[in-house]
């Protein structure tokens, strides 16, 4: 039992590391748009760090598989 708890602290911390990096990505794309003082500052960050989720996730699912051959052949040519 106390492995599985150690190892879902592990877990945790690299999804909150995770998420902190993400929210710091958005809000500095928030503050291209309003400041950071604005009461509405909080929701336009909310709002591009789920664009980015979303982004990442298009790109995840929609991956073509050509450039996946591209990378890999690139990378035995370099190794």
């Amino acid at each position: 039992m106390a492995a599985q708890l150690e190892h879902s602290k592990g877990v945790l911390t690299v999804f909150s590391w995770f998420i902190r990096i993400l929210m710091i990505v958005a809000g500095a794309m928030a503050e291209w748009l309003i400041a950071r003082g604005s009461p509405r500052f909080q929701l336009v960050e909310l709002g591009m760090s789920f664009f980015l989720v979303l982004l990442m996730l298009h790109v995840a699912a929609f991956w073509p598989a050509r450039w996946s051959e591209y990378l890999n052949s690139m990378y035995r040519k370099w190794r």
